[in-house]
């Protein structure tokens, strides 16, 4: 039996997650979106409550094991809640954690870095810092 794919823009589901993008509806739903093969794989290892996983047929297999609910849509829908320019076919709705993930004294969380380049750059002048 072949899984259902979603190929419509206008889906109610697709619409949901478009509305993601909106900082205001993350916070009111209390999700946040990570995209990409990598990051999504080290939210579920993290220990990260990923709700859902949207996806292109091509990555199905890769998130078989992990017990997540995985919702396969074609390309182009994809490329329709995606907000990178070109992207690997992974986007998970992950639960914003109720307690601080961190009990260290310091702790620098990055967000919107446009130039991963800057990270470096970043990381070395906190830790100058401490």
């Amino acid at each position: 039996m072949k899984k259902k794919m979603i190929t419509s823009r206008v889906n109610e589901t697709i619409k949901f997650v478009k509305s993601l993008k909106d900082k205001k509806n993350r916070d009111e739903n209390n999700v946040f979106l990570v995209e990409g093969i990598k990051l999504t794989k080290e939210a579920l290892k993290s220990g990260f409550k990923v709700k859902k996983i949207f996806l292109t047929e091509n990555n199905e297999k890769e998130f078989l094991d992990y017990g997540v609910e995985t919702v396969t849509v074609s390309n182009d829908v994809f490329k329709s809640i995606s907000n990178e320019v070109s992207p690997q076919g992974v986007l998970g709705i992950v639960e914003k954690p109720s307690e601080k993930p961190f009990n260290k004294k310091n702790c620098l969380l990055l967000d919107g870095v446009s130039d991963p380049g800057n990270v470096g750059a970043i990381m070395r002048t906190a830790a100058a810092t401490c």
